[in-house]
Order: structure tokens, then sequence, then C-alpha cells
């Protein structure tokens, strides 16, 4: 879904608007097929997030 719906960045809330719940959200973050600004965290509904295409790196750097 993400190549067809999230072909660039959306927020959150127009992610959840094409139907996607807030679940399915954070998974597809954790898998690496969304990033997302993991230093803005919580997130809320003007998040930007972005497909990534499978890739966790974005994962492995958090600011401490």
């Amino acid at each position: 879904w993400l190549l067809e719906d999230c072909p660039s960045c959306l927020t959150f809330r127009e992610i959840e608007d094409l139907g996607f719940e807030r679940n399915s959200v954070h998974a597809a973050i954790r898998d690496g097929y969304l990033c997302a600004p993991l230093e803005r965290a919580p997130f809320n509904d003007q998040t930007v997030l972005s497909p990534t295409g499978g890739d966790t790196s974005h994962l492995e750097v958090l600011p401490l």
C-alpha cells in the first residue's frame, strides 16, 4: 500500500484518513516502511511520515 497510497511525505492524519489504523502506521515505522522524526515523539496528527522501502537504519540513530 505504501507505494500506491504514500508515494511521498504525508502526515499521520493523512495516512489515517486513507483508512489505516494507528497501530498499522506504528508497525510500518517499526518495520522500516515509514520513517518518522523519532526525536519528536510522541507523534501527533501533524507528524510527517515518509516511505523508506523497508530500510530500518533510521531506527538505529536516536538522540540521547
